[in-house]
């Protein structure tokens, strides 16, 4: 019989723009399963605003998937319970404490200014001088500036089909508080920058992991930008793909 853990740790998920993942009880208990591994339970609850349902809930483990990936852990399970309750399990981690922690941090989503790419050398992480350093979606390490956006100025992030215009799936994205300014200035400084210039995207991360850096289209004017306090994320995306970023989108926010 293997020496294991059960983690059953209570956390608080705060689900729109103050979200994140704080531990409410005491230190997690340790035990003895016949396999191995972890198991966590968490619980999002309500917040003044907003309602800790089903569907925020599922947005919640999209954040916590990537998490668990993270942790390269063989054939983790995560499950919603109830309108409210997630039930991860973690087979054969060693240091539950260390993947409860994990999981229990606050999620971090920011939206940078794009200032290049970086050398094959480059290594990822804060650079002298506070660039970041991070690769893009398909692997090319981009050079970012520092938080023009930060998660607590989105209000509201959504997969919408665009059957006006025929883009077909695409990611709406709301902000609030001072989000539609700090938007509009990013947006308006990208724009400046010719097509296929790095310069010309924007790059939103999640957890230090960049989990989109769309352009502006050709619409955008330089020196203007996208106002109204919103924008569309298009990309050719399948309905799975877009509502997996604005799951993203909304858990970091």
């Amino acid at each position: 019989m293997n020496r294991s853990a059960i983690v059953r740790a209570l956390l608080a998920l705060a689900v729109l723009a103050i979200s994140g993942f704080y531990v409410l009880t005491s230190s997690p208990t340790l035990g003895l399963d016949l396999r191995g591994g972890a198991q966590i339970v968490l619980e999002t609850r309500d917040t003044e605003t907003v309602e800790a349902d089903a569907e925020a809930t599922d947005r919640t483990i999209e954040v916590l998937r990537r998490r668990v990936d993270a942790l390269g852990v063989s054939e983790p399970s995560l499950t919603r319970s109830g309108d409210n309750r997630i039930i991860v399990e973690l087979p054969g981690v060693d240091d539950p404490e260390e993947a409860a922690d994990a999981l229990g941090r606050t999620a971090q989503l920011s939206f940078h200014p794009v200032l290049g790419t970086a050398g094959p050398d480059a290594e990822p992480g804060e650079q002298d001088g506070g660039e970041l350093v991070l690769p893009d979606e398909s692997g090319q390490s981009l050079r970012l500036g520092p938080t023009a956006v930060s998660g607590d100025q989105v209000s509201d992030a959504n997969a919408v089909l665009d059957t006006v215009s025929g883009r077909g799936w695409v990611v709406e994205v709301e902000f609030t508080g001072d989000g539609p300014d700090a938007w509009q200035q990013l947006t308006a400084e990208a724009a400046c920058y010719q097509f296929n210039d790095p310069q010309r995207r924007v790059a939103i991360v999640l957890d230090d992991e960049i989990i989109s850096s769309p352009e502006m289209n050709a619409n955008i004017p330089c020196d203007v930008g996208i106002t109204q306090g919103a924008t569309q994320i298009t990309g050719n995306f399948e309905a799975e793909e877009a509502q997996e970023l604005a799951a993203l989108i909304q858990g970091g926010a």
